[in-house]
């Protein structure tokens, strides 16, 4: 009769062997297999077997990924990135900001390097928004800009990938707030690589790529309808009055620098908040810190935050 050891030697091998067999049936590449550094992960790898695209255990938050790589290395923290890592986690999620280091851990990092090089030269911002595609493959998940703000965002949602793990954006071609695994963001960042090197658009920028892909078809690319999903422009009625209608089935605004030149050009910029403040990125988190509290007090906050509790 086998002991209690050969037991759990034999329990190890067969439980091995149906790990080797189930990774051949998903068609995970060896790149996903050395990404796997935690049960967590494993856990994730089996979901997938069952369909189950859940990003969270049980009474765990949800995780929002930003990207932010200063250019100047010596500068000061950036205010809209304080503000943005405060409303996300005051909204019920964990937050992680993701560097040019996280990029570099992926195999397929120094190809797209030599792509975007090429094609960008020094222009060090365009060629980090390519670089954070990267970054988000080796975690996979919900990545926002750090100039995008939780709304009504249903925290059901929130703790699963949207349409199975496809690549999934909620405004449009700009890359505000996606959703999309760890394979379909290595299967974006690639596609996207390739498509900046045969591009005739005079603006080669990660946006306009994600569009002309979009116009394109064929790539399996989600783009859903800003109006339902991100604000473009912050909902004012009128000044400091927050349209509460409009906010109701968005999950996000995205305070970008168009919107805010919008603002003062409608006549609702908060010129009255700006008081001692410096440079662009204290100002625009300023905007969202006015926007957020109004939202707030007028409208209520998130509806599915308080429906959780």
């Amino acid at each position: 009769m086998p002991s209690s050891r050969q037991n759990k030697l034999l329990a190890a091998i067969l439980g091995a062997l149906a790990f080797i067999l189930l990774v051949q049936n998903l068609g995970v590449d060896s790149r996903t297999l050395r990404g796997l550094t935690s049960q967590a992960d494993v856990d994730l790898l089996m979901n997938a077997a069952s369909g189950n695209t859940s990003l969270s255990h049980k009474g765990e938050k949800p995780m929002m990924h930003t990207f932010f790589d200063p250019i100047d290395k010596k500068s000061k923290p950036d205010p809209m990135l304080l503000r943005w890592k405060e409303e996300w986690e005051k909204a019920g999620f964990e937050t992680k900001v993701l560097t040019l280091e996280d990029a570099k851990k992926h195999p397929y990092f120094e190809t797209m390097k030599t792509a975007v090089e090429k094609v960008l030269g020094g222009d060090m911002y365009n060629k980090l928004c390519f670089y954070r595609y990267l970054a988000m493959a080796m975690e996979g998940g919900y990545m926002s800009d750090y100039d995008t703000f939780p709304t009504n965002f249903p925290m059901d949602e929130a703790l699963t990938l949207q349409n199975e793990g496809k690549f999934t954006s909620f405004q449009a071609h700009v890359p505000a707030l996606i959703s999309a695994s760890r394979e379909e963001w290595e299967r974006v960042a690639i596609l996207m690589t390739e498509q900046l090197a045969k591009s005739e658009l005079w603006l080669k920028s990660d946006m306009y790529i994600l569009k002309e892909l979009g116009d394109e078809g064929g790539h399996d690319l989600i783009f859903l309808l800003p109006s339902y999903n991100v604000h473009t422009f912050l909902p004012y009625k009128e000044k400091r009055v927050v349209d509460c209608k409009a906010t109701d089935y968005c999950r996000a605004v995205h305070i970008s620098h168009y919107s805010v030149a919008m603002m003062k050009k409608n006549g609702i910029f908060p010129d009255e908040e700006m008081k001692g403040l410096g440079g662009d990125s204290e100002r625009r988190a300023k905007v969202a810190e006015v926007f957020v509290n109004d939202w707030k007090e007028q409208c209520g906050g998130n509806k599915y935050l308080k429906e959780s509790r």
